[in-house]
């Protein structure tokens, strides 16, 4: 595997861990765009509200609606992290 040499990069990827933006992209001239966290924010609240209503609910069929639920906020923060 040949060496790698620092002239040869052309693109560094950054992720912010904070609330303000979800991914940073930079290119070596400079260049920045940024992946807003406010989609990902407004999702999270709807879910959370939803599982709010379900909880309350405490039957069979609101039972079955939270199981089928418990991962997508997981399948959700990993998608919206590959972009």
């Amino acid at each position: 595997m040949p060496a790698l040499e620092p002239l040869n990069i052309t693109r560094i990827y950054g992720v912010d861990a904070g609330l303000r933006y979800l991914c940073l992209e930079t290119d070596l001239p400079n260049k920045s765009s940024f992946s807003s966290v406010k989609v990902a924010l407004h999702k999270a609240k709807s879910d959370r509200q939803a599982k709010q209503f379900f909880q309350r609910k405490d039957n069979r069929s609101a039972s079955r609606i939270l199981i089928v639920s418990s991962g997508r906020k997981r399948r959700f923060i990993a998608d919206a992290n590959t972009r």
